[in-house]
């Protein structure tokens, strides 16, 4: 965590040695990933005193600071102050991140698999979340060799670095004739909550991140794409049986 987040990574050395911290942390929900979970309730709760001095800390990471080393002390504060909505928190969300920019490793999948089957896209997004990943014929692509896809006026621009060569991409994306995802507990992005928590879950040192999340709300927002609720064990059978048979699944 240290190496992509270096606030994170100075407050997650101290919760290892900081009794109070780890005491919030021994509540969080079997099954989830402790540190993001912790710190994303921090961070959901900072969101709503942006005078806090942690909110303050935190718009400094968004700014590329460096952490200040006062920052273990001031995140001990505001939990110990937030304990109970803390634990409330831990307790009852889970860890859906949602990273948008995947797609730009997906982008160029797609277009070989289209490709090389000469049939349309038939796609099942397993843990789908909000599903924004199933958007991603809606977003504008640039990569570090100069190769651009997507349409250009889209508010969601993925920026990639390329190394080696690129696959040969076909101008226009694939067709995608069947599309759905499926989660246990899928996100509505038309719920403000909701939206406010997925927020939470980027590190501060990440506005490019949030940014991204943001505009492809917006995308979502215009047409939200089908994530339909449950185990995908159980499902699958279903979903697969339901795309096109001409279809590359």
């Amino acid at each position: 965590m240290s190496v992509d987040s270096p606030t994170y990574g100075l407050l997650a050395r101290h919760v290892a040695t900081c009794e109070p911290l780890l005491a919030l942390a021994r509540e969080c929900r079997l099954g989830q990933p402790i540190p993001n979970l912790l710190f994303a309730a921090a961070k959901r709760l900072v969101a709503e005193e942006p005078d806090a001095p942690l909110a303050k800390l935190y718009a400094d990471a968004a700014q590329g600071k460096a952490p200040a080393a006062g920052l273990p002390g001031v995140f001990e504060a505001f939990c110990q102050e937030k304990a109970r909505r803390i634990i409330d928190l831990v307790r009852t969300r889970n860890v859906q991140t949602n990273e948008v920019g995947r797609c730009s490793h997906l982008m160029p999948a797609f277009g070989v698999v289209a490709q090389v089957t000469g049939q349309d896209l038939a796609l099942i997004d397993i843990g789908a979340g909000a599903g924004l990943n199933l958007l991603w014929d809606r977003f504008d692509y640039r990569y570090s060799d100069g190769s651009a896809f997507g349409p250009e006026r889209s508010p969601v621009r993925i920026e990639c670095e390329t190394r080696g060569a690129m696959p040969r991409i076909p101008a226009r994306f694939p067709k995608v004739s069947f599309c759905v995802g499926v989660d246990l507990k899928p996100i509505d992005l038309r719920d403000d909550e909701q939206y406010r928590w997925l927020e939470a879950l980027i590190w501060p040192d990440h506005a490019d991140r949030a940014a991204l999340l943001a505009n492809a709300r917006e995308v979502w927002l215009r047409q939200p794409p089908r994530v339909d609720a449950g185990d995908a064990i159980e499902l699958l059978p279903a979903l697969v049986a339901e795309a096109p048979a001409a279809s590359a699944l």
